[in-house]
């Protein structure tokens, strides 16, 4: 992870754009890396609300260095920019500055995919949901409940370093069925386990990470 020069990407479309950031689809004009290019979303910055998603990223940011880049169960953070104007590159005419995180783009599909798209007429994924958590057919040379598992490991990594990632909703998970193997693409649901909890909570702990798995990825018997 290192600090970029957004000149050297080239945006070739929209990946989607969230409670918080807006996301672009990029190609490295060096190295012809496909990247998501990632900014806090444009409504905030043009209204100066954007302090909370700047502090979000500073956040992401840090625990990648701490402990991020040794899994590979997450897209790869491959640079970052200063705090900065960056009209020219996106084409808008916001003039407030903020930071912009490039990731790899991550492999496979999603679990399931924007819930806006059912509007549309486009599939949302639920059979592309289903069939990689409880499989029909399980090949003997895949291990078992890959995604599950893989979860667990992702939160082990980030708790034995003081940290917990939240909303691990299946928004947020591609899956490369072929080789049982998930990425998580978006870490900003990110707490640390000696930060102030919300008003009216206790800490959060490794209850919290297992009820997010609970609460998406395990069916009533």
């Amino acid at each position: 992870m290192e600090k970029v020069d957004l000149e050297r990407y080239e945006i070739t479309g929209r990946l989607g754009s969230g409670a918080d950031y807006d996301v672009k689809a990029a190609t490295d004009r060096e190295t012809g890396l496909q990247v998501a290019i990632k900014r806090p979303v444009p409504q905030a910055i043009s209204r100066n609300q954007h302090q909370a998603i700047e502090a979000r990223t500073e956040k992401i940011l840090q625990a990648y260095d701490e402990v991020g880049f040794s899994t590979d169960l997450i897209s790869p953070i491959v640079g970052y920019t200063e705090p900065a104007v960056h009209d020219a590159f996106f084409g808008d005419e916001l003039g407030t500055e903020y930071r912009v995180v490039v990731e790899a783009r991550a492999s496979g599909i999603p679990l399931l995919g924007d819930m806006m798209s059912k509007f549309k007429g486009v599939p949302i994924g639920v059979g592309q949901n289903l069939f990689p958590l409880f499989p029909l057919v399980k090949p003997g040379s895949l291990p078992p409940h890959p995604i599950h598992n893989q979860l667990l490991d992702l939160e082990e990594v980030y708790l034995k370093s003081g940290y917990m990632i939240l909303d691990l909703r299946p928004q947020n998970i591609f899956y490369q069925p072929g080789l049982a193997q998930m990425t998580v693409i978006d870490t900003g649901a990110l707490v640390r386990l000696d930060d102030d909890p919300p008003r009216g909570r206790p800490p959060f702990d490794i209850n919290d990470a297992c009820l997010e798995i609970i609460k998406f990825y395990t069916t009533p018997e």
